[in-house]
């Protein structure tokens, strides 16, 4: 139940700092302009969406699973569980919420663990999630994935 709750606490604070970007979007700020301070809290929502889906995958994984980085795991393990299956086929290349972690603006650069500069919304093909589209998918997500772990 721990991982649980680590899992609601990163999602709701992300929700939080999404809030913030909106309600403060039309503040002035002397020491920061409002478009820097709005990136710089959605990039921060969007670390903190990527904490909570590795702390989602350690969720579904077995107990006692080391999952160092989440990507790999969910490479590696997608079949061990339905979860786990379900997690894969929405956040790793191809699913829904897998713009989120590909896109320049949100992913983690490699070498710094930084978040790059960029536009507010994310870009795919067909489509444009919103951050809070894609924090309320996973939301949801994660709803389905526990109900149907209780059901068996």
């Amino acid at each position: 139940m721990e991982q649980r709750r680590r899992t609601h606490e990163l999602l709701y604070h992300a929700e939080v700092v999404l809030k913030e970007r909106r309600s403060s979007s039309g503040l002035s700020n002397a020491e920061l302009p409002p478009a820097v301070r709005a990136q710089a809290l959605e990039q921060a929502a969007a670390a903190l969406i990527d904490a909570a889906s590795h702390s989602a995958v350690i969720e579904c994984s077995p107990a006692g699973a080391v999952v160092d980085d989440w990507r790999s795991y969910l490479r590696e393990h997608a079949d061990d569980s339905a979860e786990l299956r379900r997690l894969s086929q929405q956040l790793l290349p191809g699913g829904e919420l897998s713009v989120l972690f590909d896109h320049p603006v949100y992913a983690p650069q490699a070498a710094s663990g930084a978040y790059a500069a960029g536009s507010a919304t994310i870009a795919s093909d067909a489509q444009k999630l919103s951050l809070e589209h894609c924090l309320q998918r996973l939301k949801a997500l994660l709803n389905e994935l526990r109900e149907s772990s209780l059901e068996w």
